[in-house]
């Protein structure tokens, strides 16, 4: 049997001691050459070209057979998007999940200062936004449907929606005695976005009056 090779010590890359000079967003990632392609397809800004190449990654270290601890470029970060590039994800996403009703936000899209304000409510934080929604509306019952997403300025899109709601009485406690169903309505929800292109404040416009909706409204009682 012959004797087993000696180790040889790795060669200082130039590309990765110019790591800390570089202005491209980097990851660390535990990863398969499958898992880094697949990483690509999903947003990567550059096709890294070790793969390209079919070699092995420039900064690696080998931990087990077939896995490796690589270094490439993330995906753009929103604020590398223009406006158009975002209205076109959120149009895309709420046509998937209205999370205005549901509650279910992505928070991809929403700003960690985030502020939302209606007619009738103002609140702080993206998690408060998403739990008081999806409380407030009878998830059952009430229906809504994008009408249109835009960008209507440098930072600001707008999403029209209609909305027939169905929410529990009074939508401040826990405890519902009633609920009311509401005619159908349109509502305007204007997003302006910070440098970073997330969501930092959005208003809620109402195209009827609050009063005018409860009086019409249909109220059952529990």
């Amino acid at each position: 049997m012959a004797p087993p090779r000696p180790l040889r010590p790795l060669r200082r890359n130039p590309a990765s001691a110019a790591l800390g000079r570089r202005s491209t967003p980097l990851r660390l990632c535990l990863c398969t050459p499958l898992l880094a392609v697949l990483g690509f397809f999903l947003g990567s800004q550059k096709f890294p070209a070790w793969i390209a190449s079919g070699g092995v990654p420039p900064l690696r270290r080998a931990l087990l057979p077939g896995l490796v601890l690589g270094v490439y470029p993330t995906c753009a970060s929103a604020g590398q998007r223009s406006v158009e590039e975002v209205a076109k994800s959120l149009d895309k996403a709420l046509r998937e999940d209205i999370w205005f009703v549901s509650g279910r936000v992505r928070k991809e899209f929403f700003s960690l200062a985030f502020k939302f304000r209606d007619p009738d409510v103002s609140l702080a934080g993206i998690e408060a936004y998403g739990k008081g929604v999806a409380a407030l509306f009878d998830q059952e019952k009430t229906r809504a449907e994008i009408l249109d997403v835009r960008a209507t300025g440098p930072s600001e899109i707008e999403v029209r929606w209609r909305l027939e709601a169905t929410v529990g009485l009074p939508p401040t406690l826990p405890v519902r005695i009633a609920t009311a169903e509401l005619k159908p309505y349109v509502v305007t929800s204007i997003l302006r976005l910070d440098q970073d292109g997330l969501v930092e404040f959005q208003e809620d416009v109402f195209d009827q009056p609050t009063s005018e909706l409860l009086k019409s409204a249909r109220i059952t009682f529990r």
